[in-house]
Formats: C-alpha cells, structure tokens, sequence
C-alpha cells in the first residue's frame, strides 16, 4: 500500500513539473509575442501619424496661411491703413501661398 502511494505521489510531482515547464514555456512565447505585437503597433502608430500629418501640413500650408494674409490685407485696406493706387497695387507680388491659396478657390467655385 505504501509504495502505491508513493507512486502516486511521485506521479503526481512528475505531472506538476510538466505543468510547470509548460507554463514557463508558454509564457516565454507569450512574451515574445507581446513584444512583437508591440513593435508592429508602434510602427502602425508612426505610418498613422505620418498620414495624418501630411494632410494637416498641407491644409495649413495651402488654405489656412493665404486665407489669413487675405484677411489681414482685407482688414487693412478697410480701415485705410494701405495704399490703393495703381502703382503700389503694381508693386506687390502674390506669394507661392496665395496664388496655390487663389487657384483652390477657383477650383472650388
């Protein structure tokens, strides 16, 4: 009776050990893999963010910074603080910006 026991008992440990190598192994996968799911996140974040910034730039660049210099100039002939006259109209050349800005809105209209 005692060494049926005893059997038992030594089975019992040696099935605990196996448990335990394959807990320990599994988790080394899991961890491994984590670390890859993170790395493929991070890189997903940073095309993400690439896409979008692009975008941002260029409605910045195109629309927001030409329709504010309008505006100003706008604002500033209104309240008389430019010249009108022919020649100093004539003096004045259109920036990159505002032609890009002026041809969107011919698009657009």
């Amino acid at each position: 009776m005692i060494t049926a026991y005893k059997r038992a008992q030594r089975a019992l440990q040696e099935s605990n050990e196996t448990l335990e190598d394959q807990v320990v192994q599994r988790t080394c996968e899991l961890t491994a893999l984590n670390a890859e799911l993170a790395e493929r996140k991070g890189r997903r974040r940073t095309r993400q963010q690439a896409k979008t910034r692009f975008p941002r730039q260029l409605h910045r660049t195109i629309l927001v910074q030409p329709m504010t210099a309008a505006r100003l100039f706008i604002s500033s002939v209104d309240q008389g603080q430019l010249s009108t006259s022919a020649a100093s109209a004539r003096s004045l050349k259109p920036s990159p910006h505002m032609i890009a800005g002026e041809n969107l809105l011919r698009r657009t209209a």
